[in-house]
């Protein structure tokens, strides 16, 4: 008997991560997505022949690190992990419950049979998403000394088939509270660094940055 991994994200590269642990993957058609999550693509993701040597205690902290680059660079990704026979659509399928990186990796097979969303929260130190709301992310910068709930960090999308740039504020989750335009990201910057002096922008990786399998 195994445990099977399936992760549904945008698109095969937010996988990429997980080749570090000797994972591979391949599209899979089951288990069955969430109505509201039908545009993302399943994955079925096994290392010598199924999914529990990825959860081995050994593997866990690297499990949980490649999870956070996942999460970081593609935003909420899926998860759903299977006991016994591999994933076949049997089973009724519920809202995604949101669950920490941490807590899924500390114990990945206390979570069966059901879909979860990793909760990902902004790291300065860290990647960031490529795109939010369906724009590409340019750059985003911590907001210092945000209270809880208030906004956490100002981020730049290019909106496609939009002029100019739109810096939004969003909490630590990456949910937009606020959006304003600007006709440059150098107008951005600019006006931005006067409302909040020493604010520092990190630039979102370019495509030689970003990891491979």
């Amino acid at each position: 008997m195994c445990y099977w991994l399936t992760i549904a994200a945008p698109s095969e590269r937010a996988l990429f991560p997980l080749a570090r642990l000797g994972a591979q993957w391949h599209r899979a058609d089951h288990p069955t997505l969430p109505p509201n999550q039908r545009l993302l693509q399943r994955f079925l993701v096994t290392a010598r022949g199924c999914s529990c040597e990825l959860f081995g205690t050994e593997q866990r902290a690297e499990l949980g690190a490649a999870l956070r680059a996942t999460c970081a660079l593609d935003g909420p990704i899926l998860l759903h992990t299977t006991f016994g026979d591999a994933p076949n659509g049997s089973r009724a399928v519920a809202a995604p419950e949101p669950v920490a990186i941490d807590a899924f990796a500390e114990s990945p097979t206390d979570w069966s049979d059901r879909w979860l969303r990793l909760t990902c929260e902004f790291d300065p130190d860290g990647p960031l998403p490529r795109s939010l709301d369906g724009a590409k992310v340019l750059a985003a910068a911590g907001l210092p000394g945000a209270n809880q709930g208030a906004p956490r960090m100002l981020v730049q999308l290019e909106r496609p088939h939009a002029p100019g740039i739109s810096v939004v504020q969003c909490d630590a989750q990456w949910h937009i509270l606020d959006e304003r335009w600007f006709e440059s990201a150098a107008a951005a910057r600019r006006e931005t660094s006067l409302q909040v002096p020493g604010i520092r922008w990190i630039d979102a990786l370019t495509p030689d940055d970003e990891p491979r399998p």
